[in-house]
């Protein structure tokens, strides 16, 4: 879960617990491509103890429109946790327990990190992947499959402040080699997209607002 690649996967037959202790400043956690059915997250400060103890079930609700689906659609889990109300602490202890009833669990990535906002992100927003699966056909149009990782893209436009935007174009920058994880939107976690931006560009629109178009590539 720490080798920057989201479809290898840490694993533990009956659970898995981990303790990280970064070194800066920390409000923001993140769970990618995992499989159980709750995670439980704890943040401890050297001064003040406990300062996060949040338990998150894993079943997704999504899909979820009336009762017939509630009652008779196959229940789902969430693939991805990102957590961003962790009081901003630094260098606090965090431990992470996934569960499953006994049952084996697993995670792609873990992050941890000090979340940075931008610009609000304008609608209009595109998300994708981007299939490494092989498909070819024969001379009689009979296809050979062979299913391979995939990754996820985004196209985003942001409203920029103003008096932001040589400190957007400074941080993007500053980030051109780099994973990340961008966040198009909180309420859409298929918008959250671990990987790097591939451009950006800056519209200086309007004295108080300006724009900026990001393009980002997600990692396997």
């Amino acid at each position: 879960m720490f080798d920057e690649k989201i479809n290898t996967v840490t694993t533990g037959a009956t659970g898995l617990d981990v303790a990280i202790q970064p070194t800066g400043r920390v409000d923001t956690l993140a769970l990618l491509n995992i499989d159980a059915a709750s995670v439980h997250v704890t943040a401890i400060d050297g001064a003040d103890g406990v300062i996060f103890d949040q338990t998150y079930s894993m079943v997704s609700d999504s899909g979820i429109t009336d009762w017939y689906a509630y009652f008779y659609e196959p229940i789902l889990r969430k693939t991805d946790l990102i957590i961003t109300d962790i009081p901003l602490y630094n260098a606090p202890g965090i431990t992470v327990s996934l569960d499953a009833a006994g049952s084996p669990v697993s995670a792609g990535v873990l992050i941890v990190g000090q979340a940075k906002d931008i610009g609000s992100t304008a609608y209009g927003a595109s998300i994708g992947i981007t299939d490494y699966s092989r498909k070819e056909a024969d001379a009689f149009g009979n296809y050979t499959i062979v299913e391979r990782a995939f990754s996820r893209k985004g196209s985003f436009r942001l409203m920029v402040d103003g008096g932001l935007v040589d400190e957007v174009a400074r941080f993007l920058s500053s980030y051109r080699a780099t994973p990340a994880l961008y966040i198009g939107a909180d309420d859409y976690t298929s918008t959250a997209i671990y990987g790097f931006f591939r451009d950006f560009n800056i519209e200086i629109a309007y004295p108080t607002t300006s724009f900026c178009s990001l393009e980002i590539e997600g990692l396997t």
